[in-house]
């Protein structure tokens, strides 16, 4: 059974539920980059190397890679290790969130619902994914509070480990 024709009113509401619904996908996508920034400014700390440089190697490498690298590195210095134990409720965190964020960046909205929201490609055969239900504006607004969070959380393990890293700490 088909549809009636949409309203003009009905057709300018789905199209502006889209613009709002991909502007909330593209402002998540930005929230996460400023994550990612955060950790190139620790792994420069571990490093004792410019931010420039360690976000070369890091942006070089898949973002699953990040964490592990981070712990190991971290396990290699005396000034560090300590922190370890802090470090490591991170990195399932991370983790998780990285699976949304790839979700945002290679879902797609069909063109054929009224209210949007990200699927994957029928062809992604990913058990992975396969089980995720779409992921509409509540749960990208979730995404979002919970990097936030992430966010905060990491700048105070940075200024904690600025401080391990000093002389004499």
């Amino acid at each position: 059974m088909s549809r009636p024709p949409l309203s003009e009113s009905d057709k300018h509401e789905i199209i502006r539920r889209r613009m709002l619904f991909y502007a909330l996908v593209g402002q998540s996508i930005s929230i996460w980059a400023r994550m990612e920034g955060t950790l190139v400014e620790i792994v420069a700390l571990l490093l004792e190397t410019s931010e420039e440089k360690a976000g070369t190697v890091l942006f070089s490498m898949n973002f699953a890679i990040w964490p592990a690298l981070i712990d190991d590195l971290m396990d290699d210095d005396d000034r560090f290790r300590p922190h370890r134990p802090d470090w490591q409720p991170f990195i399932k965190k991370l983790r998780g969130l990285n699976d949304v964020r790839v979700r945002l960046a290679h879902n797609y909205v069909p063109f054929s619902e009224d209210k949007p929201a990200l699927r994957p490609d029928h062809r992604d055969r990913r058990q992975k994914f396969k089980k995720h239900e779409p992921i509409g504006g509540a749960q990208i607004n979730d995404f979002q509070r919970r990097i936030n969070q992430m966010q905060g959380k990491l700048q105070s393990f940075k200024r904690t480990l600025t401080i391990a890293a000093k002389p004499g700490s």
